[in-house]
């Protein structure tokens, strides 16, 4: 059985190398000019934290739906977590504190949503970013 460290580990291994063959020379970086095509072909607002999600999600499906474990399913989710936690950082950072989630998270909180997919957090629970 192979250990989460090591999952971690070649991951991060399989994304440098990606990232040398499809982007700069040790970042994966297509997601962000893949959506704004889709975006530009379709009309939809998707971010670059859709993305990531809608990756992780198709990998985490295609392993669950298989009868067999698929390695490279395991360690491509480990890897899409990554991106999307990355992306998602770069947006809670911004000085948005105070901002409800679907004001911080444009495209992936929708209005009128009464609970966050990504966080958990029932929106009548949120406080505002006080803590």
């Amino acid at each position: 059985m192979k250990s989460a460290a090591e999952f971690l580990n070649e991951s991060c291994e399989t994304m440098i190398e990606r990232g040398k063959t499809y982007d700069s020379k040790d970042k994966e970086r297509s997601m962000n000019p893949t959506i704004k095509a889709f975006n530009a072909i379709t009309g939809h607002k998707l971010k670059e934290q859709d993305g990531w999600l809608l990756m992780l999600l198709l990998k985490q499906v295609r392993q669950y739906k298989s009868p067999v474990y698929h390695e490279d399913s395991a360690l491509d989710s480990v890897a899409y977590a990554a991106l999307l936690a990355e992306s998602l950082s770069d947006i809670k950072n911004k000085p948005q504190a105070n901002m409800s989630p679907p004001q911080r998270f444009p495209g992936i909180v929708k209005p009128g949503e009464t609970f966050d997919p990504i966080t958990g957090t029932k929106f009548e629970d949120w406080n505002g970013g006080a803590e």
